[in-house]
């Protein structure tokens, strides 16, 4: 299905359910950044990283989920040093969950400006 179908009832006014992009970043550093947190605690549901190397020149791609921090490193990784060449796309499709504001999936590219991250998921009970 596509980044707008409901996953709940569809009725005006009720609250749904919808997948949708909650996040996107192309990192301009080679360290890893915070690709997405909650502003406050409340349940999320990342079904779907989509990973494109936009440059020139193979680059390397990490993941990290860090349930009370920002430590993204070879301890909170979900994909460590993957290699994309150029125009390659890697669709990282695993359920990562969580509920706190201290929470952060985090991003990486061995190439400042080489790769774009786009994140899809849901906010259960989220009003739109």
């Amino acid at each position: 299905f596509d980044s707008y179908s409901c996953l709940g009832t569809c009725l005006p006014g009720r609250i749904m359910e919808v997948r949708r992009q909650l996040a996107q970043i192309r990192p301009n550093v080679t360290t890893g950044v915070t690709g997405f947190t909650l502003t406050s605690s409340t349940p999320f549901v990342i079904d779907l990283i989509n990973i494109v190397n936009v440059g020139t020149s193979q680059c390397e791609v990490s993941i990290f989920h860090d349930v009370d921090g920002i430590i993204f490193d070879e301890t909170t990784a979900l994909v460590w040093r993957h290699i994309l060449r150029p125009s390659e796309i890697l669709c990282y499709e695993e359920y990562i969950s969580g509920f706190s504001s201290s929470e952060n999936v985090g991003v990486q590219c061995s190439v400042a400006d080489g790769a774009n991250f786009t994140i899809y998921g849901t906010i259960p009970k989220e009003r739109l």
